[in-house]
């Protein structure tokens, strides 16, 4: 990338001497135009289009139009000048250009020191600059970009002219979902729902056949038709599905809440028999085929709730010259008949995967996760429903009312209602579930396309100004968005407790969190906070801009409202056009109709709330920050005060006090403990926790973070640190989320100055390094590990970590330190598996050596 004055002198050899404006050009100090020669930076895009030919004496609007008009006619409907700009379609407005966003690029590119630009340089090559190339200004402070893709984009057709995604793509390259058999309920075991009649092999063998790139021979085609109706016949008339499920997996002891879950090797041995009974010999081919697939059937029964395997990783452990059923009976196998084969094998392992053994656990068992964690649970259905029905039963009486008005529980469009199923998550306090409604989206397609433009063009923009309220109000307590926060919120907290006594005192503390809080919040509370928030708006401006990290190399996509965020220096700011107007009139039909209008559908008839919110609605969690900001402020203990030094933090439900005064913690217990009357809210009395009349504990939990009372120092766990099996096609794509796991776990604040002393930042570098190293080696099981990249990718690792501390110190022996515990944390995991990691462990222990001797002569 270079500035637009090199770049035409340079690249294009452009004569400066003979330009057609030399006057324009002499002055280009005085008019703008040395400016944008300096700090306008030029990128030449991918594809070159050949220009149309323009006038040198149509005007600079117009020809910057006709500019738009030839990127729009060529369908790259991505490059920035022509977003907001659509073609006529119809009698009246012809071909003609019009705007439907304001576009703030199109605006610069139509300036002055624009239209000099053209006067000097010339209509075609100005044309050719914004068509063909991407451009950056630089103001001192950020950059933006004004034409081309965005910038980690290349130019491509939209997808309309890329086929659709069954003509590009088989179903087997798209990866098995855990989703796939999770929060189904059933009754009455249904097996004979898992796979289709006899006569429905046909259809099965062209399911698997579609798609071939190559043809498959009459032979094999019958091969297949007689494997599938065998596999049918077996299916329908030759398993006892119930004897073996009742044998294998038999009725907990205990139906009382997570003692009744099915241990995850019974689920296993069950479908391992099912499977053996199903499923012929000829269709796996062999027993080393065999044992593959089962190998990653309990592969699949140990990923976490959003995990996900690649089916190529599966087909990649068989041997395709096995499945006899797939190649002609000759023993010639030409390259045509392998092609063929490995496709049929790979659409078979998919078919097998994500439909049959999906159907299989989705009909015995009732699969789910605790609230907040991410292991998949697995319960006989009968034992879930036993355990569950009461319970909606129960919540169905004591918060809802049934909707008589409603006759259309299905449909999007043909009723006022917007209607969610029930989903229950099992907490882990014991008898506890969690209730989730999960919007419906349309009885069809069309009405899904419905509900996908609803949320888009009206939840969204009003998703954006409730944040933006929130945002924007002052209040007596630092408001918190997310655990990241909680550290940076202690770190400002101790340094003005050590600015103040020269040390962190003796504290107090206060930690309760509200008792079903969606169940219990009054909706004309929620009415009145907001309308109070609103204050004297008319309305607001919300529009979409991109920022794209320099220092990671990751675009963002935000919705701004009313020009609120600005650019950080190392980013690039790019306007998307994309506006909405969301007047405060809106603002409160959309929350009304979220307040009033949400409803239940379940067994036929659905439920209308008597209070409350549901959790899990699109703007549920946004009207709880706002009312529980609201009660912070209403209620004067929560207030500082000159008196003693407090932090109030809350994340939800969840609330901490800290504070200099014991007497102020005993006040706060005390009002606490009576409820909050006017928010009808309580809070859990067997989870509160105080210093009060108790011995002061000395580590506190909070929101998963360990938070040193003493010390006011936080660490998290190793226990709470998710170890990952990541599913990434290449290594590079491996390594690239391996390090932004290591970065988000960073953001947690452990390894921070402002909170932490370097001795505990060092334990949880080595730590995080640890979690790190053990999420590579389940990654890397069936990959092979270079030391090469596996160099890159932890130099990267390191960069980060000292990015991060550099924000605060500058000490190159820390730095060193900070270097040997990453390794130290590396080293523990991978010396564990030091036959395939040895090379690892090698560049490992010799970079440790290096860097200890640099920290001794450096003493």
């Amino acid at each position: 990338m270079k500035c637009l004055e090199s770049y035409l002198k340079d690249d294009l050899k452009i004569d400066f001497a003979s330009l057609q404006g030399q006057e324009t050009y002499a002055c280009k100090h005085f008019n703008g135009l040395s400016e944008l020669l300096l700090r306008c930076y030029v990128y030449p895009n991918e594809r070159q289009l050949p220009l149309p030919a323009f006038s040198e004496a149509d005007n600079h609007s117009f020809v910057v139009d006709q500019c738009i008009s030839f990127l729009l006619s060529q369908k790259f409907y991505s490059n920035l000048l022509t977003y907001g700009y659509r073609m006529g379609s119809n009698q009246n407005i012809g071909s003609a250009l019009h705007c439907v966003d304001v576009n703030s690029c199109v605006a610069v590119i139509k300036s002055v020191p624009w239209q000099l630009f053209r006067d000097v340089f010339g209509t075609q090559q100005f044309a050719n600059l914004i068509v063909n190339h991407s451009l950056f200004l630089y103001n001192e402070e950020y950059f933006s970009q004004v034409s081309g893709d965005r910038i980690n984009s290349s130019y491509c057709l939209p997808p309309s002219r890329l086929g659709k995604l069954e003509d590009r793509l088989n179903d087997f390259d798209a990866p098995f979902k855990v989703a796939s058999f999770l929060y189904k309920n059933s009754f009455g075991f249904k097996h004979k729902r898992i796979l289709p009649s006899r006569k429905g092999y046909l259809f099965l063998r062209e399911s698997l056949t579609q798609g071939c790139p190559v043809r498959i021979s009459g032979i094999i085609v019958r091969q297949m038709d007689a494997a599938l109706l065998r596999l049918l016949r077996r299916h329908h008339g030759g398993i006892k599905y119930l004897q073996i499920f009742n044998n294998l997996c038999p009725k907990p002891k205990s139906n009382n809440h997570l003692d009744a879950q099915t241990p995850t090797d019974h689920v296993l041995r069950f479908l391992i028999v099912v499977l053996e009974k199903l499923v012929t010999d000829e269709l796996f081919g062999s027993k080393r085929n065999k044992a593959a697939v089962f190998k990653y059937v309990s592969k699949i029964l140990k990923l976490p709730i959003r995990g996900s395997l690649y089916i190529e990783e599966i087909a990649a452990c068989l041997k395709v010259k096995d499945f006899q059923v797939f190649r002609p009976p000759s023993s010639l196998f030409s390259r045509h008949d392998f092609e063929a084969a490995n496709f049929l094998m790979r659409s078979f392992v998919s078919w097998l995967f994500k439909t049959v053994i999906p159907a299989i656990i989705s009909t015995f068992f009732y699969c789910t996760e605790i609230s907040s964690f991410t292991t998949t649970l697995f319960f006989r259905q009968d034992i879930w429903n036993e355990m569950s029905l009461p319970f909606l039963q129960n919540y169905l009486d004591n918060f809802m009312v049934e909707n008589t008005k409603c006759r259309n529980h299905e449909s999007y469009t043909l009723s006022k209602f917007n209607h969610h199923k029930v989903r229950i998550i099992p907490k882990k306090s014991k008898g506890e579930f969690r209730v989730i409604a999960i919007p419906m989206k349309g009885a069809d397609s069309e009405e899904f396309k419905d509900f996908q433009q609803n949320f888009r063009n009206v939840i969204c923009p009003v998703q954006c100004v409730l944040e933006f309220l929130r945002s924007r109000r002052k209040t007596h307590f630092g408001k918190l968005y997310s655990v990241n926060q909680i550290g940076t919120h202690l770190g400002k907290f101790k340094a003005s407790l050590l600015n103040k006594y020269g040390e962190v005192p003796k504290l107090h503390y206060l930690k309760f969190d509200i008792n079903s809080c969606y169940d219990f919040i009054p909706r004309e509370k929620v009415l009145s906070v907001i309308r109070k928030a609103l204050m004297n708006d008319c309305g607001f401006f919300v529009r979409s801009q991109s920022y794209y990290d320099t220092r990671k190399g990751i675009l963002r996509i935000r919705n701004v409202v009313n020009g609120c965020r600005k650019p950080k220096k190392e980013e690039v700011y790019i306007d998307n056009v994309r506006t909405f107007f969301v007047s405060a009139d809106d603002l409160i039909h959309t929350v009304m109709t979220e307040l009033f209008q949400s409803a239940l559908s379940f067994n036929g008839k659905c439920y209308l709330r008597k209070t409350g919110l549901f959790q899990g609605t699109s703007l549920s969690a946004l009207l709880v920050d706002l009312v529980y900001d609201e009660l912070l402020e209403h209620y004067d203990i929560f207030h500082s005060s000159k008196e003693d030094d407090t932090i109030v933090l809350r994340l939800a439900d969840d609330f901490l006090v800290l504070s200099t005064s014991g007497s102020r913690i005993a006040r706060a217990r005390e009002e606490v403990l009576n409820g909050f009357t006017e928010f009808n809210a309580e809070v859990k009395r067997s989870k509160l926790i105080s210093s009060v009349s108790k011995e002061l504990n000395q580590k506190l939990s909070f929101c998963a973070l360990d938070i040193n009372i003493r010390t006011l120092e936080i660490s998290k766990s190793a226990g709470s640190l998710v170890v990952s099996d990541i599913q990434k096609t290449t290594t590079g794509k491996l390594y690239k989320k391996l390090l932004n796991m290591f970065e988000a776990k960073l953001s947690y604040g452990t390894a921070s100055l402002l909170i932490n002393s370097p001795a505990t930042i060092l334990n949880q570098l080595e730590l995080i390094a640890s979690n790190i190293a053990e999420s590579l080696v389940r990654s890397f099981k069936k990959k092979e590990v270079k030391s090469a990249s596996f160099s890159i990718f932890f130099e990267r690792v390191t960069a980060a970590a000292i990015r991060s501390y550099r924000e605060f110190g500058n000490d190159d022996v820390f730095i060193l330190q900070i270097q040997i515990a990453i390794a130290n944390g590396f080293l523990a995991m991978l010396s564990k598996r030091c036959v395939k990691f040895q090379d690892i462990v090698k560049f490992l222990q010799c970079y440790s050596v290096e860097l200890l001797r640099t920290k001794i002569s450096n003493r």
